[in-house]
């Protein structure tokens, strides 16, 4: 059975936001004890999971969050935090940061008032506070964004605050009628028009042109630019063998195991955590037959932005035939430079980040996904590697093809 890389906890469905997009609190309350989620990081530990990630409703309203955090650094592993930042004042921050957190994720939407419309009043200047104090307690930050009708015109303005308070991630969910109760009839108001999409591609350029500028990391690049196509009702998701059933373990706040959060369903619900250690969850019969089934069949396809790298096939092949079209338009000694330049920039943003050698190492690795160049390079030292990156993403290319078609 495969190592999953992160295992994802729900500690409660309590949220002190009433989100539009959301439903999470109008269900009853539900909260797993501090005894069942330790029990879990011993046991995401021992199948080698590198990644813990708490989230909810609001995971800051788990009174316990911090010994959690705290646990889970004990043992070796990346804890990381999903909120919308109204509890990280000051004293939270750097409470977490003593717990030894790595990551924490603040939802921003869009300026005050359209992320106040959509999360609750006030909410936006506390989101903003919490990136503000998680950055004086030396913490990383990603800023997390639903986009749908509501907001779609101000994703730029969120890309420039990202820039402007430090933050190292931004990463893009389009609205999804899963977010809300089966019953519910206010999804409709969330979607796009073909004018609506047709705007949304140039404000997705801009942004996507922001952090690349910047060394922003965010979601794939095609991933981002089927988002209009999904949000006017003009993209037909293809079925496909997501890696989510390998890399990632989801855990409700009642304690529920399931293969991801899309196939939530009864007929895929593979035990629970209350009456079952993970690791016989992990490694049942029930779980090995749904990823065959899946492996026959394909998944029905989503955009969840937790599985984006399905669409990671797509970027690779797009970097190797851009770079080959620069090569032959430009000559192999210009594109080197331009590479260099680009390179170097990046290199100076990551100088300038504030943190330790450890922390600047894994941004590098974040967003030189195939490849970090050294430095000082010599001429024909970044020739032979930037022809390696090529070769590498290549062969990845090939490798994933196989799989697909296997």
């Amino acid at each position: 059975m495969s190592r999953p890389k992160e295992v994802i906890i729900s500690v409660t469905n309590r949220c002190n936001c009433s989100c539009i997009m959301c439903n999470i609190p109008r269900s009853a309350p539900e909260e797993l004890s501090f005894e069942v989620v330790i029990g879990i990081i011993d046991d995401a530990q021992a199948l080698g999971a590198s990644t813990v990630v708490f989230s909810g409703g609001e995971p800051m309203l788990q009174k316990e969050i911090f010994q959690l955090v705290s646990y889970a650094h004990g043992k070796n592993m990346s804890a990381c935090i999903t909120s919308n930042g109204i509890l990280i004042d000051e004293e939270a921050a750097f409470k977490l940061s003593e717990a030894g957190v790595n990551v924490v994720n603040i939802s921003v939407e869009g300026p005050a008032a359209v992320h106040d419309s959509l999360r609750g009043e006030d909410t936006f200047d506390k989101a903003v506070n919490a990136l503000r104090n998680l950055a004086k307690a030396g913490i990383e930050t990603t800023i997390a964004t639903v986009i749908s009708r509501y907001n779609y015109k101000h994703l730029k303005g969120v890309a420039e605050l990202a820039l402007k308070e430090g933050v190292t991630t931004l990463k893009f969910q389009p609205f999804s009628e899963l977010f809300l109760s089966p019953d519910s009839t206010s999804a409709a108001g969330f979607f796009l028009s073909e004018e609506e999409a047709s705007e949304l591609e140039t404000v997705i350029k801009e942004v996507i042109d922001i952090c690349q500028k910047n060394g922003i990391a965010t979601n794939p690049y095609f991933y981002l630019k089927k988002i209009p196509a999904y949000l006017s009702g003009r993209l037909s998701l293809e079925k496909n063998t997501c890696s989510a059933l390998w890399d990632s373990c989801p855990i409700d706040s009642s304690g529920r195991v399931y293969p991801c959060w899309v196939l939530n369903q009864d007929k895929y619900l593979l035990g629970n955590v209350k009456n079952k250690r993970l690791i016989d969850i992990w490694e049942s019969g029930r779980h090995r037959n749904i990823r065959e089934s899946i492996l026959r069949e394909g998944c029905r396809g989503c955009m969840m932005s937790c599985y984006d790298e399905v669409y990671g096939t797509d970027e690779i092949e797009q970097k190797i035939y851009s770079s080959l079209k620069n090569i032959r338009n430009r000559g192999f000694p210009e594109w080197i430079r331009a590479n260099s330049k680009k390179t170097v920039r990046r290199f100076r943003f990551f100088a300038s980040y504030r943190g330790g050698a450890k922390k600047i190492i894994k941004r590098f690795r974040a967003v030189f996904k195939y490849h970090v160049p050294d430095y000082p390079l010599e001429e024909k030292t970044e020739i032979r590697n930037e022809l390696q990156k090529l070769e590498d993403a290549k062969i990845l290319l090939d490798k994933q093809k196989r799989d697909k078609d296997s």
